[in-house]
């Protein structure tokens, strides 16, 4: 699986940039400073290893407030990590710092969930398959479940 690393940007009107990724920098540069004093939120991805011939993801997002070599180790430890690594679906691959690391950092947790989404939404437009809370496709499969749900209580009213 290739992934595209994302263009270090300053200035954030690049054309040659992903328009995902420039998304991320305007984010960044638009954010309010009644966010918080300082930008302490950063978003990270790894590698996923499918470990039951489950090939769903090939690739984790998240935001956390720790380093993300901190964070990392959380999820190799089994600390709040993605339940499809709980459950043994999925083994922590490499932590993929080339895909975050010229990345903004963010004041408040919502604006890096904002970003998180858009980084998985990059993933998944350049090649690979992530899995995120905020990104699109999981955006699309909670709204797939509600729809079944509704659709499952309604023949039963």
């Amino acid at each position: 699986m290739v992934v595209q690393r994302p263009q270090p940007a300053a200035d954030v009107e690049r054309d040659d940039m992903h328009y995902l990724i420039n998304k991320i920098y305007q984010l960044a540069a638009n954010e309010p400073l009644a966010h918080g004093p300082r930008r302490t939120f950063r978003v990270y991805a790894y590698e996923l290893i499918a470990l039951r011939g489950d090939t769903t993801y090939t690739m984790y997002v998240g935001q956390t407030k720790y380093a993300a070599q901190t964070r990392y180790r959380h999820h190799q430890q089994g600390h709040n990590a993605y339940r499809g690594i709980t459950n043994g679906r999925f083994g922590v691959g490499k932590l993929r710092i080339d895909l975050f690391e010229d990345l903004p950092k963010f004041r408040c947790v919502e604006c890096a969930k904002q970003a998180e989404g858009l980084l998985a939404d990059y993933v998944d437009a350049t090649g690979g398959c992530a899995y995120s809370d905020q990104g699109t496709r999981h955006a699309n499969k909670r709204a797939q479940k509600l729809a079944r749900r509704a659709r499952k209580e309604a023949l039963n009213a």
